[in-house]
């Protein structure tokens, strides 16, 4: 169970990290010619949501029992933070 949640978050935190990267990287591009229309910044921002929300709930399963309650009290606020940077980014662009 620990080894299947392990690779389930790897797997989800490494595409949320591409996409955030992605967007981040259209958010602050100072050529015009990277994203014109600004589909990277949506599709990524409404695709890193659930790919984020999968990792957060999934990875503290990978931890033992004793330490699970301190990983979601540490994930959660974690990704709400995240996600919350990423709609500001969508908007104030």
């Amino acid at each position: 169970m620990r080894v299947v949640a392990g690779v389930v978050s790897v797997a989800a935190g490494g595409l949320w990290l591409i996409v955030v990267i992605k967007v981040l990287q259209s958010r602050f591009a100072t050529d015009i010619v990277f994203d014109p229309h600004g589909y990277i910044r949506f599709f990524g921002t409404v695709l890193a949501i659930p790919t984020g929300l999968v990792c957060a709930f999934v990875l503290p399963f990978a931890f033992p029992r004793r330490a699970r309650a301190r990983a979601f009290a540490i994930v959660i606020p974690a990704f709400i933070a995240a996600s919350v940077l990423l709609i500001v980014a969508l908007v104030t662009a």
